[in-house]
């Protein structure tokens, strides 16, 4: 595991040993290096701040020397990406990375006349890639002013379909993981590993004299093991997803106190009134597992002189005055690395690295993964490759503190703010389907495509309501070491991951509305009088970005589906050719079907 440091540049070396690998020889390259350096990269230390840069400035700088190292080598290859050489390696890499947008991506090919030809003949060797390389060919195909590229795209998308199904058919069919049944003490339980930051704070808070501390991030993060640590043995009052409370350490602390069982008062509220007032009140009360802060006025009193600290979901639509917010999100890769080896210590540091990467420091994921590759013959790599590529079924037996499945608990908090935000939750659905760091400027183009007269007002209210419920990470959560992450949408990859298959019903709406942005735009370019020199207004740049975006974003959910169909039955089957004829329409030019609608309806289970 290479150790971050920084030159006498002010470079760090993990940035170094990227530019390394990138001119190590292309026919050599292994996409796994790329993922492992993913990590490495994704995680710099605050020793880049040491020397005046921010994160966001050292990872740009990172992204973009790669990418120029891994174009300079391909071209210079005698005959350039050619099928023998299969250096479209390094663009998948690059794209995995994130090295550039997607128009960057599809450059690689630019100075080639025969590049995506060659390209596409490696595809169907090589099921691994499938979806990486649709991407660049969707890319082209969308924004190529190549005559040649567009005209040929009728007979590369289809043939490329073809090779897609096959491949991941033959290779899911004899390579499927199903866990095993774990026992809620074997991997359920999240064990504590220390929090530094989230630790000094909430000690700054009790030392001014905070009464009322909330931890409160999505499910899964470690809010109950963290506030656990830190009050030692509080009384406890744990609400169960009924909203149901489980008061008996309350009871007990009572009569501790002197004031026997017949003498308690039985609403919650009148016991922590007495519990927490007077002398020999406890230094800490927990309330653990609540949906909202809102539900707080109805439990704690107003006078204090112990402190009261509550674990949530959400933030709520009206907190009392006094609550302090502590934001508990994923553990930063030093903290999951101890978690994992806490967990298993047989892991090696390349098995570490596998679950840093593919769980990006998700405390409940990181802790079952590591347990369950304790108790099993399997690799590391390949369970954090099947979880994560089919993470509605596998992720179903990692549970929270209560017993419930993450998925679940993830499904009844995005109910909830349906409920509450149509618009707010219209805003999660693209977020989630165009990618997990979307850029707000094509969601809110996306949301536009149906709302033209949205506000900009009416979309931010959408966005803090999604933060409120840690669903997303906004650019106020970065402050100003971020400036590039202020027109993100940010949400955790596997929470992204996990949330994908809930949102296939609209499917159809995204793309019907990535139609309504493209073919705009395109009329527009008709109906000029020189259409080869047409200049698009800024508005007109970021929705046909968005469009593009939406839309390949739409053959790349195909592959993820291609792969499924083997295992899901007849009903992804219908699914799958509802993506299938949706993209393959938009790309072709063709209409949206008319009974959009019922394509809608479909569902994978």
């Amino acid at each position: 595991m290479a150790t971050a440091s920084i030159d006498a540049d002010g470079r760090d070396s993990r940035v170094v040993a990227l530019e390394k690998l990138a001119l190590k020889g292309l026919t050599r390259i292994r996409l796994e290096e790329f993922e492992v350096l993913l990590g490495l990269v994704g995680d710099l230390s605050q020793e880049a701040r040491s020397v005046g840069k921010s994160k966001a400035d050292v990872l740009h700088e990172a992204f973009e020397s790669v990418a120029a190292q891994a174009r300079k080598a391909a071209l210079a290859l005698p005959g350039g990406l050619t099928r023998k050489s299969e250096t479209c390696q390094i663009a998948a890499a690059c794209e995995l990375l994130g090295l550039g947008e997607d128009r960057q991506f599809s450059q690689i090919f630019g100075e080639n006349e025969n590049a995506l030809s060659n390209f596409l003949e490696v595809v169907g060797t090589k099921p691994e890639y499938e979806g990486r390389k649709l991407r660049a060919v969707c890319w082209v195909r969308l924004t190529s002013d190549r005559t040649t590229e567009r005209n040929a795209w009728r007979h590369w998308y289809p043939a490329l379909l073809k090779a897609v199904q096959v491949n991941l058919r033959a290779s899911r069919a004899t390579d499927i993981f199903v866990p095993s049944q774990e026992t809620p003490d074997a991997v359920g339980h999240l064990g504590y590993v220390r929090r530094e930051g989230e630790e000094a704070k909430f000690r700054r808070l009790v030392d001014k004299g905070a009464k009322l501390i909330v931890f409160w991030g999505q499910p899964g993060m470690g809010k109950t093991s963290l506030a656990t640590a830190l009050t030692g043995a509080a009384p406890l009052v744990f609400f169960d997803s009924h909203g149901e409370t489980q008061q008996d350490e309350i009871i007990t602390a009572l009569q501790d106190r002197g004031i026997a069982l017949k003498d308690q008062p039985a609403d919650l509220r009148s016991q922590l009134a007495l519990l927490t007032h007077g002398v020999g009140a406890p230094p800490f009360v927990l309330l653990d597992n609540l949906e909202n802060a809102d539900v707080l006025r109805q439990y704690v009193p107003r006078r204090l002189d112990s402190v009261v600290v509550a674990t949530c979901r959400a933030k709520g639509v009206a907190p009392p005055d006094r609550c302090t917010f502590i934001r508990i999100d994923k553990m930063r890769a030093d903290e999951a690395r101890k978690l994992a080896l806490s967990r298993n210590p047989s892991l090696s540091a390349d098995d570490v690295t596998q679950i840093l990467v593919a769980f990006m420091g998700y405390p409940l994921a990181t802790n079952y993964v590591s347990a369950f590759i304790a108790r099993t013959h399997l690799s590391a790599a390949e369970v954090c490759r099947d979880i994560t590529s089919d993470p509605l079924e596998n992720a179903s037996k990692i549970t929270t503190v209560e017993g419930r499945p993450l998925l679940a608990a993830l499904r009844h908090v995005v109910q909830q703010v349906n409920a509450i935000d149509k618009l707010a939750y219209r805003m999660l659905v693209l977020s989630v389907y165009m990618g997990y760091m979307a850029r707000r400027g094509r969601v809110a183009a996306m949301v536009r495509a149906s709302e033209p007269t949205l506000s900009d007002t009416r979309i931010m209210q959408g966005l803090l309501l999604l933060a409120d419920y840690s669903l997303v990470t906004l650019a106020q959560d970065f402050g100003r070491d971020y400036p590039d992450l202020g027109e993100r949408i940010l949400i955790h990859p596997f929470t992204a991951a996990l949330l994908r298959d809930e949102f296939i019903p609209e499917m159809p709406r995204i793309v019907a509305d990535a139609q309504v942005l493209y073919g705009r735009i395109m009329q527009r370019v008709k109906g000029s009088p020189d259409p080869s020199n047409f200049k698009r207004t800024r508005q007109e740049e970021i929705d046909f970005d968005a469009a593009c975006s939406a839309i390949v974003e739409a053959a790349h959910w195909t592959i993820d589906f291609a792969s499924a169909e083997a295992n899901a039955g007849p009903p992804n089957e219908d699914v799958h050719k509802m993506l299938l004829r949706l993209t393959l329409g938009v790309l072709l030019g063709e209409p949206i079907p008319p009974n959009l609608t019922d394509l809608g309806t479909a569902s994978r289970r």
